[in-house]
């Protein structure tokens, strides 16, 4: 099973239509009308439907994620960019999740936070 990934609202709509044009499981909260919610929120979603967050907001949900590792929770995975993901950085966007689609397995993911 591959990875299922959720694109914050901080990142492009157009990554996750352009995943899915390659074959990815993707879906911005853009698609799903999940915007405005609190960071807590989405990343209880994408837990509840296993899949990956990518995003920007390495400070807040760094420490999401590092509440749930103290109370021995699992997450899947985070994927954490440090750079703008706007149309003319698209590409370097999808290899970089294509890359780590390739390199981690659902499972092997899990409560890894990566930065890229």
């Amino acid at each position: 099973m591959g990875l299922s990934f959720l694109i914050d609202e901080d990142i492009t709509n157009e990554l996750a239509a352009a995943l899915r044009r390659l074959g990815y499981d993707a879906v911005s909260v853009y698609d799903i009308s999940r915007t405005g919610l609190s960071d807590e929120e989405q990343f209880e979603f994408a837990q509840k439907e296993k899949r990956t967050l990518v995003t920007r907001n390495i400070r807040d949900f760094v420490a999401i994620a590092d509440g749930y590792l103290k109370a021995n929770k699992h997450f899947y995975g985070i994927v954490l960019f440090t750079f703008p993901v706007r149309l003319d950085a698209l590409g370097l966007a999808i290899r970089k999740l294509s890359r780590i689609a390739d390199k981690y397995g659902a499972s092997t993911i899990q409560n890894l936070m990566i930065y890229e």
